[in-house]
């Protein structure tokens, strides 16, 4: 009898079915582990959505108060916040256009949106960014010496950057910022609350009082009274400031560079402000971004896998 070293049929029909079956359970544990992958990227975009939809909610409310800020500034101040208000409405209107965008791209998970959105996010952090920046630097001090204390008139115009400068020298410029900030009222009230020149000489003025209704210390003027000055001539500064002032309640020091140098101190501390409002609103719009691009990075994702 002759032994055959090939299996018979029935073998190779049962290695087969076995094999078969074990190829089926591969398959199958492929395709569940492919559907839980899929749920999950699925989970991943519903919750980045779901994320995106409630901050930009958040932000679209934020830029209504900003918006309503703006609009109180322009309209409570007879247009006189202009400088501040234009950024504040510019910037208030912008977050809330990209808010929207945001958050129907995310709602429709349309992707031109939400690439739409990432890029707006972008151009808004860069203008931001370089608008904090130019404000810090045409905020800052000037070469001049720094104001040390009111009552020693030491508002110096040219103690501030050479923007600042330009801007208040320019005649159109000073004659808006003037009838915003100097009122003569101010200096008229001062006779009510200095009753003789020793008072005046030791009180602690305004900067609107300091600056724009007396002359400047170094002119030497002797004070009659809280409104009146003796004008001795020559003055001991040849200071154009000493030559500028005179005693008429509309005229006083209200052209001096000291006046000027005391709205110079007032716009600082405004933009100053603006800016710090700046880098939080750059903080916040760092994180949408983040946000964005994480959404954006799943739903393609999403689309690579199906």
């Amino acid at each position: 009898m002759r032994l055959s070293l090939w299996p018979s049929d029935t073998v190779l029909t049962k290695f087969y079915g076995r094999a078969t079956r074990s190829l089926n359970v591969f398959a199958a544990s492929g395709r569940i582990l492919r559907k839980k992958h899929q749920l999950v990227q699925m989970n991943k975009q519903r919750t980045s959505m779901y994320v995106i939809q409630w901050v930009n909610t958040v932000a679209l409310a934020l830029s209504i108060v900003v918006l309503g800020l703006g609009v109180f500034l322009v309209t409570q101040h007879d247009n006189c916040e202009k400088m501040i208000s234009t950024p504040i409405l510019i910037t208030g209107g912008f977050v809330m256009c990209i808010s929207l965008i945001g958050y129907v791209g995310a709602l429709r998970e349309v992707s031109l949106l939400l690439w739409a959105y990432t890029l707006l996010v972008c151009l808004l952090l860069g203008a931001m960014a370089g608008f904090t920046l130019f404000t810090y630097i045409a905020t800052h001090r000037g070469p001049g010496d720094h104001p040390k204390s009111v009552g020693a008139h030491d508002y110096k115009l040219h103690d501030y950057s050479g923007w600042l400068q330009n801007l208040l020298n320019d005649r159109d410029n000073w004659e808006h910022m003037k009838s915003c900030f100097v009122k003569p009222k101010y200096c008229e009230d001062m006779i009510f609350k200095f009753k003789n020149p020793q008072e005046l000489k030791h009180a602690t003025l305004s900067p609107l009082e300091a600056g724009c209704c007396t002359p400047p210390s170094e002119c030497g003027y002797s004070p009659k009274n809280a409104t009146f000055y003796i004008l001795q001539s020559p003055p001991l500064s040849s200071h154009k400031d000493c030559m500028i002032y005179k005693n008429n309640i509309a005229i006083k020091c209200y052209n001096c560079d000291s006046c000027k140098g005391v709205i110079a101190h007032y716009l600082r501390k405004e933009w100053r402000i603006i800016a710090l409002v700046n880098i939080v609103m750059f903080t916040m719009l760092i994180v949408l971004y983040s946000i964005a691009y994480c959404t954006r990075s799943v739903s393609l994702k999403k689309k690579v896998i199906s």
